[in-house]
């Protein structure tokens, strides 16, 4: 729950009612956003790059820690979703890599390969819709309106 929901929560990607937030909120709110998903596409030239995309909204959700407020919240929000889709993607690159081991161990290279081409594939989607998210919140919050972001877990009170 949050402090601006009413106790009930909305469908997802919906724009939350909320107090109108402060000038100097949407800005911060709105380049988290965005930059935690270009984070998350930029990330796949490396294995551990990825988690870069949780920098900018740990930093703003540490920063607006002091006080309930709609910048925290949109942090907050950001935070959990990026933690669960990075988690999600270096889960994949370790499957990917653990499975091209063991087939490479038993001599099927190319079996190998294509296993590991398919499991990059499927990162790259999964950074692309994280990107693609990270977007529509963005836009979301340059509005003024808040974001609940589908398909993630709520580590982050």
């Amino acid at each position: 729950m949050t402090d601006r929901d009413g106790g009930a929560r909305p469908a997802y990607g919906v724009a939350l009612p909320s107090r109108p937030p402060a000038a100097g909120d949407v800005t911060p709110a709105f380049a988290v956003h965005l930059i935690g998903g270009i984070l998350a596409v930029v990330g796949l030239a490396a294995n551990l790059v990825p988690l870069l995309a949780l920098v900018p909204s740990l930093v703003l959700f540490l920063a607006s820690r002091s006080g309930p407020g709609w910048r925290r919240e949109e942090a907050r929000e950001a935070l959990n979703f990026q933690i669960t889709w990075v988690a999600a993607m270096l889960l994949l690159q370790g499957v990917a890599l653990a499975v091209a081991l063991l087939l490479s161990a038993r001599g099927l290279h190319s079996l190998a390969v294509g296993f590991f081409t398919v499991f990059l594939m499927i990162q790259t989607l999964v950074a692309f819709f994280d990107l693609v998210v990270s977007i529509l919140a963005a836009v979301r919050t340059r509005r003024g309106g808040g974001f609940h972001y589908p398909l993630r877990l709520d580590l982050v009170k």
